[in-house]
Order: structure tokens, then C-alpha cells, then sequence
């Protein structure tokens, strides 16, 4: 009898320590794909938030852009300074985003601007831009601490949010930025701007002149009414 109870209390333990195992470390693919270990997350080892997951790293919500940063770290780094790192690769993706963006608008491709000239503006943008946007909030966080070989990981997630009048804001700042760091990029803003008011002066004047052009036929035809009469 005591052997069996001796049996039955072995096998229960060693049933609880298979359960403890699995709920600490489970198999999963990290985020190049390779085959890996889960040994912890922020959430306690529940499910990891749905936009930790998604592969988009940045949509629009209503009258909001959110931003997904992610970046990692070896096992024995902080993870405060991870997600430091990864609200960091947020800010400097929007203001290239930005960039490429007002260089398309621009047309800069087909402007002439040398190779150096580009370097240095994107070089301006991220050394007196970058970690100083106005407007980006940081609404969630989250990590997953995981072992690929004999080597210990640290993926960290960051999900970031900006009014959509910010980052309107932040657009002519990068603008401003880059007229300032190259003058071909400023007399190109300055010549389209004024291909702009010119356009618009004279859309106003072919207005101006159908109205009077209305008027005069309007006048005329009330003339000969009464002329008739």
C-alpha cells in the first residue's frame, strides 16, 4: 500500500512539473522565422496583443496615424531601453515616410539633385528632427523574452498614435528642414510656389472675365427687350 501511494504521488508531481514546463517556455517562430522558445512576455504568458502581430507597421484610425515600432535586444538588456529603442525607430520611419513623400510630391528625381545633396538633407532631418516630434504619444507596450539556440532574445513592441493636424505640422517642419539643409531643394519650393500663385492669379482673371462677359450679354439682351417694346 505505501509502495502505491509512493507511485501515485511520484507520477502526480512529476504531472505538475510537466504542466509548470509547459506554461513557461512553448515553441513559436520569432520574427525573421526562426524556430524559438517563449520564456516570458508582458502579458504573463497570455496572448500577445493583436497589433503585436500584425505585419502592417502603420494605418490610419479616424482622425489618428498609428505607428507600430519594434526592435531587438539581447536577453541581458533592460527592456525599458528596448522599448526606448523601439519608440525611437517610429520616429525616425515617420519622418522618413515624410521625407520620400515630399520628394515625390517635388519630383526631386528628375530635378537634378546630386547623390550628396540627398544624404545630406536625410542626414539633416534625422539629427535635428528625430526624437524631438511633437504631437506622437505612446499608448501601449509590450514584450516576448524567448531563447533561439543557446541564445536569449528580447522582442519589444511599441505602438505609438499622432493627430492627423500633427502630423500635418510635423510634414511642413520636415519641409522646412529640407529647404533649409539644400538651396536647390529651396529655389525648387520657391518656383513651384510661385507656378502655384500664378496659376491661381490667373484662374481668377478668367473668372473675372467670364462674369463681365455674362454681364455684358445680360445687358445687351435687356437693351433689345426694350428696343422691342
Amino acid at each position: 500500500m505505501k509502495n502505491t501511494n509512493k507511485y501515485v504521488l511520484t507520477g502526480l508531481a512529476s504531472i505538475l512539473m510537466a504542466a509548470c514546463s509547459s506554461n513557461s517556455t512553448k515553441e513559436g517562430t520569432g520574427l525573421n522565422g526562426t524556430s524559438r522558445v517563449l520564456l516570458d512576455n508582458s502579458m504573463k504568458g497570455k496572448e500577445m496583443p493583436d497589433w503585436t502581430q500584425t505585419t502592417k507597421v502603420s494605418w490610419q484610425d479616424g482622425d489618428a496615424y498609428i505607428f507600430k515600432g519594434v526592435y531587438t535586444v539581447r536577453g541581458d538588456q533592460r527592456v525599458n531601453g528596448c522599448y526606448d529603442l523601439s519608440t525611437m525607430e517610429i520616429q525616425q520611419r515617420i519622418l522618413s515616410d515624410i521625407e520620400n513623400s515630399l520628394r515625390i510630391e517635388m519630383n526631386l528625381a528628375n530635378e537634378g539633385i546630386s547623390e550628396n545633396t540627398d544624404a545630406m538633407i536625410t542626414k539633416s532631418i534625422q539629427s535635428n528632427m528625430a526624437g524631438k516630434i511633437r504631437g506622437l504619444r505612446i499608448t501601449d507596450h509590450a514584450f516576448e523574452r524567448y531563447r533561439v539556440l543557446n541564445n536569449e532574445r528580447v522582442d519589444c513592441f511599441v505602438l505609438g498614435q499622432m493627430k492627423s493636424t500633427d502630423y500635418q505640422t510635423l510634414r511642413s517642419s520636415v519641409l522646412s528642414q529640407m529647404t533649409s539643409a539644400s538651396p536647390e531643394v529651396a529655389a525648387i519650393v520657391r518656383k513651384r510656389q510661385a507656378d502655384f500663385f500664378k496659376d491661381k492669379n490667373s484662374d481668377s482673371v478668367s473668372t473675372k472675365e467670364a462674369i463681365s462677359h455674362k454681364s455684358e450679354i445680360k445687358t445687351t439682351k435687356e437693351s433689345d427687350n426694350e428696343i422691342d417694346q
